[in-house]
């Protein structure tokens, strides 16, 4: 009786969520392992593109995955344009109080 060997299929992992949003280095067994297009020289560089079932994917992300993402980016760039304007506000006698000068 012959033998059948099953291939075995590497799932994907899952990353967290902070992680995907956070951490901008995460590279996983797969991204290590898959092979690129290209040489790596200066005449023939690498092709970088994503490799299929990548976690990190932002083209395969839920599409609440995707909005959670954009609201947050969005809050933040509103925090900073808030803050970057209150010192502004500050009328000249407190900024001799609060020794800004």
């Amino acid at each position: 009786m012959e033998e059948v060997k099953e291939e075995i299929v590497a799932r994907p992992s899952r990353i967290p969520f902070l992680r995907l949003v956070l951490d901008q280095k995460r590279i996983t067994r797969a991204v290590l392992n898959a092979s690129y297009e290209g040489q790596g020289t200066e005449n023939n560089p690498y092709v970088v593109t994503w490799i299929d079932d990548d976690p990190g994917n932002p083209m395969v992300f839920a599409k609440w995955h995707k909005w959670t993402i954009c609201m947050l980016q969005a809050v933040v760039t509103f925090i900073v344009a808030l803050n970057s304007s209150a010192f502004s506000g500050i009328p000249p006698y407190y900024r001799l109080y609060l020794c800004l000068y």
